[in-house]
């Protein structure tokens, strides 16, 4: 009895099994090359796209990356020539406003200078007029004092 209890515990081995092992068998050769290797492929290849997709992407973030790195770097670098280019153009223009300046400067000095020899050669004239008139008022004067005395 205890032999047929431990007998009792395991699988029964009868025509049923054969049969199911048969199906499963059958379905699995049928379905293998219909079903799974068609699916397992399929999902093989959306994977493998999935990857290069993924793949592309990264290269071109990092593209895109590199592409703003020196696009940062080119207008830092236009940045910097405009600065020094408007530096230039400041400094040219400071020296042409003080040639203009000099220039400027030194003929209002020889105007102001001829105009002062001028005014010297009129007072020298003047003076000379005065003494003259002095002179030719002296001369009246004597003559009339000299009427009076007579």
């Amino acid at each position: 009895m205890e032999i047929e209890i431990a007998r009792a515990a395991l699988i029964d081995l009868d025509g049923s099994f054969f049969v199911q092992l048969i199906t499963f068998l059958l379905l699995w050769g049928i379905l293998t090359p219909l079903v799974f290797k068609p699916y397992l492929k399929a999902k093989k290849v959306q994977e493998d796209l999935t990857e290069g997709r993924k793949k592309d992407a990264r290269e071109i973030e990092v593209k895109a990356e590199e592409m703003k790195q020196e696009y940062m770097e080119n207008l830092k670098k236009a940045r910097a020539k405009g600065q020094a280019e408007r530096a230039r153009l400041r400094e040219e223009g400071m020296r042409a406003r003080d040639e203009i300046l000099q220039r400027e400067q030194q003929q209002l000095q020889a105007k102001v200078q001829k105009d002062m020899e001028v005014l010297k050669a009129q007072e020298a004239q003047l003076k000379a007029q005065e003494e003259q008139i002095a002179r030719e008022l002296a001369g009246v004067m004597q003559a009339k004092i000299m009427e009076v005395e007579r």
